[in-house]
């Protein structure tokens, strides 16, 4: 099992450098990982959550926010549990959002379909779009 895991709040620290002061630890404490070889891991569910922060309360547009996620998943420094590398490499900012993608991939791992009612959803592989 890996030592390590990084929270949503040690990634935004590390993609916006804001606070400084926290950023510059969260770095510090990174470099320090790699200098022992280990990789923190990091979740879907904190990608999905970073996503969301960097869009909604940061104002990153979408596509710079995927971007900077799937170069921070990218950098050799942290290891992606799931599928949010598929996902983000798959999402152009437009269509069935980020979120829906992790969750439809983390699903296909799981059950041959997902029921949704979300026609965008509907859009992506293995799902069925429920009527009322």
């Amino acid at each position: 099992m890996p030592g390590f895991a990084l929270d949503t709040t040690v990634v935004l620290r590390l993609l916006t450098g804001l606070p400084e002061d926290q950023a510059q630890s969260a770095r510090a404490w990174l470099v320090a990982r790699r200098a022992e070889q280990q990789r923190p891991i990091v979740s879907d569910l904190v990608i999905a959550e970073a996503y969301y922060a960097l869009c909604y309360h940061y104002d990153v547009p979408k596509t710079i926010a995927v971007r900077q996620l799937r170069d921070f998943l990218d950098s050799g420094s942290v290891t992606a549990d799931g599928v949010a590398v598929d996902a983000l490499t798959a999402y152009s900012g437009t269509g069935p959002g980020l979120v829906d993608r992790i969750i439809n991939l983390q699903h296909q791992r799981l059950a041959r379909q997902t029921a949704t009612f979300d026609r965008d959803f509907a859009r992506l592989a293995n799902t069925v779009l429920l009527r009322t």
